[in-house]
C-alpha cells in the first residue's frame, strides 16, 4: 500500500516536469529569431534619413517661396491699383469737358490770348520734347485744400521727371481766375513709376493724330472727337499697361476760312 503510493506520487512529479519541458518548447518555438532582433540596418535607416531631407527641402522651400513672393504680389497689386485709378480720374476729367461754342468762339489774333477752353496736347511742351501733356478745360475741378470755390478749371496732365529720376505723371487744376498753368513740382503725383505716356487725338472721320491745337488753323479750329490714353507703368515687380478712348460729350466742329474770320 505504501509502496503503490510513492510510485503514484513519483509518477505525479514526472508528469509536472514534463509540463514545465513542454512550457519551455512553446515559449522557444513563439520566440523571435535572431535576425527579427537585429533591428534596421545602417544603409536602410540612411535611406529613410535622406527621403525625410527631401520631403523637408521641399515642404519649406515651397513655403520661403510663398512669403517671399508677398511682397512682389504686392507691389504688383498696388501699381495696378494705382493704374486703374489713374485712368479713372483722367476720363472723369474728358466727360466733364468744357468747350467753347461754335456761335462763341472767334479764333485768336497773332499776339492775342487763346481761347480759356482751348484743348491742347502732344509730346512737347513750350519746346521740351519728351513731355507728354495733354490741356483742357473741364466742371472736374478738384479743391486739394478743401476750398469751397468751384467753377471751369485748367486742367493740365503732364508727365514729369522727379529728383529721384523716377517719371511720375502729375495733374495741375487751377480755376481760370487764378494763375495760369505752369509745371510746378508741388503738383499732385497722380501715378509713378510712368514709363510711357501717350495721347493720341481722333477727328471725326477717325484719323489719328499725335498733336492737337484746337487753336490752330492746321486743325480747322475745331477740337478732337475722341481722345485715346496710353498708359504704361513699370517697376521691379512688374509692367501694367492701361489704354482707352474717350469720346468727348461735346466739341467744336471745324471751321472754314470765312467762318473763322
Amino acid at each position: 500500500m505504501i509502496k503503490g503510493v510513492i510510485i503514484l506520487r513519483h509518477t505525479g512529479f514526472c508528469s509536472q516536469k514534463t509540463i514545465r519541458q513542454n512550457r519551455v518548447k512553446q515559449v522557444n518555438h513563439l520566440s523571435f529569431s535572431e535576425d527579427t532582433l537585429s533591428g534596421f540596418t545602417i544603409i536602410e535607416l540612411l535611406l529613410a534619413i535622406f527621403i525625410l531631407a527631401i520631403m523637408f527641402t521641399a515642404i519649406f522651400g515651397g513655403l520661403n517661396d510663398f512669403f517671399g513672393n508677398i511682397p512682389v504680389v504686392t507691389q504688383k497689386g498696388e501699381l495696378y491699383e494705382m493704374g486703374c485709378r489713374c485712368m479713372k480720374r483722367i476720363s472723369l476729367d474728358l466727360w466733364g469737358i468744357h468747350v467753347t461754342a461754335d456761335k462763341t468762339y472767334t479764333p485768336p489774333d497773332l499776339n492775342g490770348p487763346s481761347d480759356p477752353c482751348r484743348i491742347l496736347g502732344g509730346n512737347r511742351y513750350n519746346n521740351i520734347y519728351g513731355t507728354h501733356f495733354l490741356r483742357f478745360s473741364s466742371n472736374e475741378h478738384v479743391a486739394l485744400d478743401n476750398s469751397p470755390e468751384v467753377g471751369i478749371s485748367e486742367i493740365v496732365y503732364y508727365r514729369y521727371e522727379s529728383r529721384e529720376g523716377e517719371f511720375v505723371l502729375k495733374r495741375s487744376d487751377r480755376l481760370y481766375r487764378k494763375k495760369r498753368f505752369h509745371m510746378d513740382e508741388n503738383d499732385p503725383v497722380i501715378c509713378e513709376a510712368v514709363e510711357k505716356l501717350k495721347f493720341t487725338f481722333y477727328d471725326t472721320e477717325g484719323n489719328e493724330y499725335d498733336t492737337w491745337d484746337s487753336d490752330s488753323k492746321e486743325f480747322d479750329y475745331a477740337t478732337p472727337a475722341a481722345v485715346g490714353i496710353l498708359l504704361k507703368l513699370h517697376k521691379k515687380a512688374g509692367i501694367h499697361s492701361f489704354q482707352t478712348k474717350i469720346a468727348l460729350p461735346v466739341t467744336r466742329n471745324a471751321k472754314n476760312e470765312d467762318e473763322a474770320i
